[in-house]
């Protein structure tokens, strides 16, 4: 019965040792991510893709694709900065008319689309990207 109590409690030991490195290395990984998470830097998230960060504003990164086109994600989704994709890098066409569509003006679009669906309203609120003309 005491031998059993023992080896409880080295166990418990143990556990608590290998838990207490494994947080202290995923905490050096994360300061490591986010201290090399600069604008233009690589990236890849827990999905897959590869992007070039863009900017951060709050739990929301923007992404660039190869192409020029920004997404959005949550930061949770930035698995690590990587020094390079796994594929050829093409510099993007200049774009025909440049927009800077800042995270916030984005959200606002966002919001507007849902609720012009909510309402049933087909018509956009003001002449944007997404105006359809006849």
């Amino acid at each position: 019965m005491e031998s059993m109590l023992i080896m409880f409690v080295v166990l418990a030991a143990v556990m608590f040792v290998t838990s207490r490195a494994t947080r202290k290395r995923q905490m050096a990984q994360k300061q490591q991510t986010e201290e090399r998470l600069v604008p233009g830097a690589w990236v890849m998230t827990s999905s897959g893709f590869y992007g070039r960060f863009v900017e951060r504003d709050g739990d929301v990164v923007v992404l660039e694709t190869n192409d020029g086109t920004e997404t959005f994600w949550t930061h949770l989704a930035v698995r690590e900065v990587v020094d390079a994709p796994p594929f050829a890098v093409e510099q993007p066409a200049p774009a025909e008319e440049a927009t800077d569509t800042t995270v916030e003006e984005a959200r606002t679009e966002a919001a507007q689309m849902k609720s012009d669906v909510a309402t049933g309203d087909d018509a956009p609120a003001e002449d944007g990207p997404h105006t359809q003309h006849s």
